[in-house]
């Protein structure tokens, strides 16, 4: 008989050991067993793979039969996820029967976090004083949430709005954290560090941008622009010039001067 725990977890990336015991069931001691497994398809060592002799001993204290011990070590990959039903066979060679058993445990592997820095997205030219952003593009390709910080390295003299940024992110999950940067005239780079826990241990992954050289804002001098209402008013005024100078002079044309007008002598006669 096989006694062995109903369920084992892990974690990825770690290295196990499960206990599992041998009892001798029988009447008579068994000879030459040696232990097998499947359904696990990692690296693992069972110690001891054999037993010479499986024999029958009792505690008198409790009246139960003492089993021998076995260990099985189980190196669990750090891409590892999942649950595995794992199978233990044991066998005596000794006899002509060769008495088999076997019995299951369910190894299961914890889903972890896998923050990375996805992209750095940029301007490719900045200009002194001038705010721009750097937007931080980040992907969690684990089966577990995960709370990233983000922490931005500058030139001393640039301005950050926030220097350490916090998001969170669901499993197999993106998100995009953005920075708001005013440069000065000093020529440099920047660097992202991403650090996020994991069981007791914090991962930090450094991600650097290039080196940016800001450029100087030439001085635009304001353009003279006449305001739209002064150049209404001017065209208004000179409609109104235009249309009193034909007014007045229709006026003069119809209006015969006095001293065009013919007078009369007395005793003459109007022509006809």
């Amino acid at each position: 008989m096989i006694i062995l725990p109903e369920y084992v977890y892990a974690d990825p990336g770690e290295e196990i050991t499960v206990e599992g015991k041998l009892l001798n069931t029988g009447n008579t001691w068994l000879h030459f067993i040696t232990l097998n497994l499947s359904g696990l398809p990692f690296e693992y060592e069972i110690i001891p793979e054999k037993f010479d002799h499986l024999e029958i001993f009792w505690n008198w204290t409790t009246m139960k039969r003492i089993p021998k011990k076995f260990f099985i070590k189980i190196k669990i990959p750090e891409n590892a996820s999942r649950s595995y039903a794992v199978k233990v066979f044991a066998q005596e060679h000794f006899t002509a029967l060769k008495v088999w058993n076997y019995s299951y445990f369910i190894l299961k592997i914890r889903p972890r976090p896998n923050v990375t820095v996805k992209d750095l997205i940029f301007p490719t030219e900045v200009f002194e004083g001038e705010p721009f952003l750097i937007k931080v593009v980040l992907e969690n390709s684990g089966l577990a949430n995960a709370t990233a910080n983000l922490t931005i390295s500058l030139p001393s003299d640039w301005s950050v709005d926030e220097k350490v940024k916090s998001v969170k992110l669901g499993p197999l999950s993106n998100a995009t954290v953005i920075f708001n940067v005013t440069p000065t005239t000093t020529v440099g780079n920047f660097s992202i560090i991403l650090t996020y826990p994991y069981k007791k241990k914090l991962i930090s992954i450094k991600k650097f941008g290039p080196v940016l050289v800001p450029l100087t804002v030439p001085e635009v001098k304001p353009e003279f622009k006449i305001p739209l209402k002064l150049i209404m008013l001017a065209v208004a005024l000179i409609l109104a010039f235009i249309l009193f100078f034909k007014h007045y002079r229709i006026r003069l044309v119809r209006k015969k001067p006095e001293r065009f007008k013919r007078t009369k002598k007395k005793g003459s006669a109007d022509l006809v």
